[in-house]
């Protein structure tokens, strides 16, 4: 399946599958993208991850310019999962935002 990336006021809202295949995709959006302050990515509409998107996410947020994170929001739950099994403690620039809570994953 295709990754889909749509421009949103507060960042991008990605869609479809991010796996070793659509990873560079993601990849190269954010570098080109290299925004500072807050980075919002919608992930509500990503219906799987493997450990090659969760390592784009993860690089990105490592190496932000400025001390604004990369929030991810809305992850489904297959994605969450994730997040949970593979950065159970959070990582510092990355903010992970549920739809019935907000939390800070760093």
């Amino acid at each position: 399946m295709a990754l889909e990336i749509v421009h949103t006021q507060s960042g991008a809202r990605i869609n479809g599958e991010l796996d070793m295949a659509t990873a560079p995709q993601l990849q190269d959006f954010l570098s080109d993208e290299s925004p500072t302050g807050r980075f919002e990515l919608d992930l509500s509409g990503l219906s799987f991850m493997d450990s090659s998107g969760l390592e784009v996410l993860l690089r990105h947020a490592a190496t932000r310019s400025d001390d604004a994170p990369l929030v991810v929001r809305n992850p489904t739950r297959p994605v969450l999962r994730v997040f949970e099994i593979a950065v159970p403690g959070g990582v510092d620039g990355l903010e992970l935002e549920t739809e019935h809570e907000a939390e800070s994953v760093g």
